[in-house]
């Protein structure tokens, strides 16, 4: 069914995957590590962890990604390919006894999820509050990963306190039109309109700024970058920190020692497997775009001992930092392709289009800071490239009925998702009827599907029927046009 070939031109002759059939049976065969090998095409090789190997600015997840996924093939999301390989012959194992129900990756019949994000620093409310207007216009969501300033206790005492003086009644908008930071009354609006607004904590690594305290650079270690950032951003009142987050210049240490810090202060999805730097130019010149690290779909981080980590990896595959022309303080600014926004866009629309064939959350970075201009900031040019790139890789998303969700909506998704259980599965092979109880838990957006075999050997047609009152199902191509068709059905939400 597979081979183990030592390039893409070898030929076939080691089985990877085998099937064999004797009487009225038959059983397939991983002639690998099906687990490792998935975990470490996410993860990378571990052996190069803390290595520079991109070339690019600080040592980050891709480091352990050059040379580990095939650049030519990186519009395939191999790690999830394998794990829907299992996925497909477990249905096909199955199919002589019962036909056994699964679960759809995404809400509802939606085909891919486009999960929006910006990175701000000590970015002004007003760019902030804008950006989240044009998500909100297209009916989506977002999530804010904010840097507060290094400061003081007593400067940061007195912060909290003209925030405060914000919400008194008579004086409280003219106070807050003295000051362009983000104040805790804004988040909690912002919160309550369904946004994420949450830590974008600095970390240092040997040679790399992470900071200005009092006009001194700072560079922290990994703990005490999250130890301190996280007392600046609850001290100013912008807690309680949400479940998930992206780290500064997405630095990394370890093989999974970053998740496995941050999940110590509650964030149960990370983002920091970002596409950006060196690694995605081939020797040839050419810019590659698609899964960095083989994958579309979110999975918890795995340990070098194989104990799985509380974390949900999730890769953000769009970045502006990567793509976009800018200007940031009258210096060249992040972009490493130089691109135009119409150009940029093109990329967009290719790995939207990607995420629909594969099933697969596209995650975007857009940089709340580029809508800003001042002479310390952007200027007319970069906001308009940035603006103009955001605003139509979210019509594009829509265009293509893709969801636009924040990290934090596809994280109770996710965990929703995975916490369901199905008990007393039985088939009647007479009647032709599976009988289950499906189990979920409550709390995310978007509506569970349970898909079925369209036609079980025999010919019957899976009918779902909870309690007796049937629901609207429809048939369906399942993951990749493998393994023929499915019934679907949509949960209540």
């Amino acid at each position: 069914m597979a081979w183990l070939c030592g390039s893409a031109d070898a030929g076939a002759r080691n089985p990877a995957v085998t099937l064999n059939r004797y009487g009225e049976g038959h059983a397939v065969a991983w002639a690998y590590d099906l687990a490792r090998s998935v975990a470490l095409t996410r993860q990378g090789n571990p052996e190069w962890a803390d290595r520079e190997r991109d070339r690019g600015f600080g040592i980050r997840v891709v480091d352990m990604l050059v040379g580990w996924v095939d650049p030519d093939r990186i519009s395939v999301p191999q790690a999830d390919e394998q794990q829907r390989l299992l996925a497909n012959v477990l249905g096909l194992l199955s199919q002589d006894r019962r036909p056994l129900p699964r679960l759809w990756y995404l809400p509802g019949s939606a085909q891919s999820i486009l999960v929006a994000t910006g990175d701000a620093h000590m970015t002004p409310s007003t760019a902030i509050a804008e950006m989240l207007s044009h998500v909100e216009e297209r009916g989506g969501r977002m999530s804010i990963y904010y840097s507060p300033p290094f400061e003081r206790p007593v400067r940061r005492a007195t912060s909290r306190a003209r925030y405060l003086a914000t919400e008194m009644p008579l004086i409280g908008d003219a106070v807050g039109r003295q000051f362009r930071s983000v104040s805790p009354r804004q988040i909690r609006e912002w919160r309550e309109r369904g946004h994420e607004f949450t830590l974008h904590p600095y970390v240092g690594q040997e040679g790399i700024c992470a900071g200005y305290l009092d006009g001194a650079l700072v560079t922290p270690s990994l703990e005490e970058g999250w130890r301190r950032r996280w007392g600046e951003f609850t001290g100013l009142g912008y807690g309680p920190l949400s479940p998930t987050t992206r780290t500064h210049c997405i630095l990394w240490s370890g093989w999974v020692e970053s998740a496995r810090l941050q999940a110590s202060y509650g964030p149960r999805m990370n983002l920091d497997c970002y596409h950006w730097g060196p690694a995605f130019c081939t020797a040839d010149g050419r810019w590659v775009y698609g899964y960095l690290n083989g994958t579309g779909l979110p999975m918890r981080f795995v340990d070098a001992q194989g104990r799985l980590l509380t974390t949900y990896q999730q890769p953000t595959q769009l970045a502006d930092d990567h793509l976009l022309e800018a200007r940031f303080g009258g210096e060249v600014w992040g972009g490493q392709v130089g691109l135009s926004a119409e150009e940029a866009l093109g990329v967009s629309e290719m790995l939207l289009s990607l995420g629909v064939r594969d099933h697969a959350a596209i995650a975007a970075n857009c940089h709340p800071d580029l809508w800003h201009v001042a002479s310390w900031a952007a200027d007319e040019e970069t906001r308009a490239r940035a603006v103009a790139w955001f605003d139509g890789t979210l019509d594009g998303a829509l265009a293509l009925g893709v969801p636009i969700w924040s990290a934090y909506d596809r994280l109770l998704y996710t965990e929703r998702r995975q916490g369901v259980t199905y008990e007393a599965l039985a088939w009647n092979a007479g009647a032709k009827r599976l009988t289950a109880i499906v189990r979920s838990p409550e709390g995310s957006p978007g509506a569970l599907t349970l898909l079925l075999p369209w036609a079980p050997r025999g010919g019957a047609r899976c009918c779902p029927s909870p309690h007796g009152s049937p629901l609207p199902a429809r048939r369906q191509r399942s993951p990749r046009r493998r393994c023929g068709s499915v019934w679907r059905w949509r949960s209540p939400r």
